[in-house]
Order: C-alpha cells, then structure tokens, then sequence
C-alpha cells in the first residue's frame, strides 16, 4: 500500500509545473552524525519503487501522465 502510495505521489508531482518543484530530486542537506553510510534521496527510493514494480527508469514520467494508465500500473 506504502508503494502505490508513493508511486502515486510521484506520478502526481510528475504533471506539475517545473517552477512548483523545487526539491523533487533535490538532495536533503546531510545530518552532522551521519554514518558512514549515505543518506537515501527521494530519488533513491523512487528508482528503488520503480524498480519494484517493473516499470523503466527512463520513461516513467512520460507513463505517469497518462492518469488512467499509471494508476492500473502501479496497482
């Protein structure tokens, strides 16, 4: 449900304006007593939930704006 809801989310922020997206794929600015592993990024887990669900890193966005399709996709 966390996956549909995510791929959701991202498909919705894919049909919006560049000018309203300021940290889509942004990088969170890194903690002071982070370990030594690195910090996911929102683009991370959204390659990571793509990946998931078997649908191409490369055309996603081109899928996610067609509404009715995306959605029976990532269910």
């Amino acid at each position: 449900m966390l996956l549909t809801r995510q791929l959701g989310w991202a498909g919705h922020l894919s049909c919006m304006e560049d000018t309203r997206l300021p940290m889509f794929y942004g990088e969170l600015r890194p903690d002071k007593h982070a370990r030594s592993t690195r910090r996911k990024s929102y683009k991370d887990q959204l390659w990571r939930h793509l990946h998931a669900v078997e649908i191409p890193e490369k055309n996603w966005e081109n899928r996610a704006r067609e509404r009715v399709s995306w959605r029976a996709l990532i269910k």
